[in-house]
C-alpha cells in the first residue's frame, strides 16, 4: 500500500504517490487510470481519483528531466534542475523524502498538442477590457476520418485573456482544464467556449464589485481540554489542553447583495505572499470560519502582540518540556516565571 497526497498547486491538482521501492513504477492509461504493471493500482482506485491526460514523474531518476516543458507550464521555476525544483516543492509541502521509497509526482498537461486540418472561423467574444464584444478569426483544427477513426474531432486554443481570467475563478471546478477545447461538432465547441467565457465574466464582475471593500480582521481562537485514556485498560492518560489561535487582515464586499471576502495574502508553494502592490486578490468560497470584525490598527497591533506572546510561550514549552528528565523539571519549578516571559 501506498500514499497519495493531493495538492492544489497554480489553481492545478497535483497528486504525490509513495510506495515501498520493492513495488514496480506506477503508470497511467488512456482512460486516466493508474496502474502497476499489469493490474490497478488499489490506493488511486480506492480513492476514485482519475487522472486523465496527467504524466508521472519519478523523483531521482534522469527521465524526470524531459518533462521541463510540463512543470514550467504549471508554474515551476526551473532554473536549476527538476529533480531539485521537485524536492523542495515536497519539502515545502511537508512531506518528508524517506529511503526506501519511491516518490511519484502525477502532474496535469495543461496543453495538448493540435494537429489536424486547419481553418478559421469567426467567434463574437469579449474583448480583452472585458466591456465590449468583438468579432474574432480563431483557428480551429479537425482530425482527419480515417478506417480507424470515423469520428472527426473539432480542438482550438482558449483566447489566452479569457483563459487567464477563468483560470481565477473562486470555484476550482469552473475552471478550464486545459488551455485547449474540443469537441465533435462545430456547434458544441462554440457552446464550450461560450460557457467559458461567461466564467471569465462572472470573475472580471467579481473584481469590479470588490474594488469597492471594506478592511477586516479575521480572529480564530478555539481551546478547549478532554479528557485521555488508554486503549489497552482504559488507564487515565492526564487532561489535554488544546488551544488554537490565528489572526489576519481581509477584506469584504457586496456581491449581488450578499457580503464577500477575499484577501491580497496567498499561501502556496513559495510561502506566503503578500501581493497587494501587484493588486492580486485572492477570493473565498464561503465566509471564513472565525469571528470578523472592523479594523483597526489598534486591534491588529493587539492582536499581533497576542500572536507574538503565544508564539513565545508555545517555543518556549517546546524548549523546557521537549526531552525532559528530573534536571530540567527541578529548573522549571525553581523558576516558573521564565516560561511567561
Amino acid at each position: 500500500m501506498g500514499r497519495i497526497n493531493q495538492i492544489l498547486y497554480n489553481n492545478h491538482k497535483i497528486y504525490v504517490y509513495c510506495n515501498s521501492d520493492t513495488q514496480q513504477d506506477i503508470s497511467i492509461t488512456r482512460d486516466g487510470y493508474v496502474v502497476q504493471g499489469a493490474y490497478s493500482n488499489t490506493d488511486f482506485s480506492n480513492s476514485k481519483y482519475n487522472v486523465k491526460d496527467y504524466i508521472v514523474l519519478k523523483l531521482n531518476t534522469e527521465k524526470i528531466e524531459k518533462k521541463k516543458k510540463y512543470l514550467t507550464e504549471l508554474g515551476f521555476d526551473v532554473t536549476h534542475s527538476c529533480n531539485d525544483t521537485l524536492i523542495t516543492f515536497l519539502n515545502n509541502e511537508e512531506i518528508d523524502i524517506k529511503l526506501g521509497f519511491n516518490y511519484f509526482i502525477l502532474i496535469p498537461k495543461i496543453s495538448k498538442s493540435i494537429k489536424g486540418i486547419k481553418r478559421e472561423l469567426e467567434f463574437n467574444l469579449i474583448d480583452e477590457t472585458f466591456l465590449n464584444t468583438k468579432t474574432y478569426k480563431l483557428d480551429v483544427y479537425s482530425t482527419p476520418m480515417t478506417l480507424d477513426v470515423e469520428d472527426i474531432v473539432y480542438i482550438m486554443d482558449i483566447p489566452e485573456w479569457i483563459y487567464n481570467k477563468a483560470m481565477s475563478h473562486i470555484d476550482t471546478d469552473r475552471r478550464p482544464k486545459y488551455k485547449q477545447i474540443e469537441s465533435l461538432t462545430i456547434g458544441n465547441l462554440r457552446s464550450v467556449l461560450k460557457n467559458i467565457e461567461l466564467t471569465a465574466l462572472d470573475i472580471f464582475n467579481i473584481e469590479k464589485q470588490s474594488s469597492k471593500y471594506e478592511k477586516k480582521i479575521l480572529i480564530n481562537f478555539k481551546s478547549n481540554s478532554e479528557n485521555k485514556r488508554d486503549t489497552f485498560n482504559h488507564g487515565y492518560l492526564g487532561q489535554q489542553i488544546n488551544t488554537r489561535y490565528s489572526y489576519t487582515v481581509l477584506y469584504s464586499y457586496k456581491s449581488n447583495f450578499k457580503t464577500e471576502y477575499f484577501t491580497y495574502k496567498k499561501l502556496d508553494f513559495n510561502g506566503v505572499q503578500d501581493l497587494q502592490e501587484k493588486n492580486i486578490k485572492s477570493y473565498f468560497l464561503n465566509k471564513p470560519d472565525g469571528i470578523i470584525l472592523n479594523w483597526t490598527q489598534e486591534g491588529e497591533d493587539f492582536l499581533k502582540d497576542l500572536h507574538d506572546n503565544f508564539l513565545t510561550l508555545s517555543n518556549n514549552l517546546n524548549n523546557f518540556l521537549e526531552n525532559l528528565d528530573e534536571e530540567k523539571l527541578n529548573l522549571l519549578i525553581s523558576n516558573n516565571q521564565r516560561l511567561l516571559k
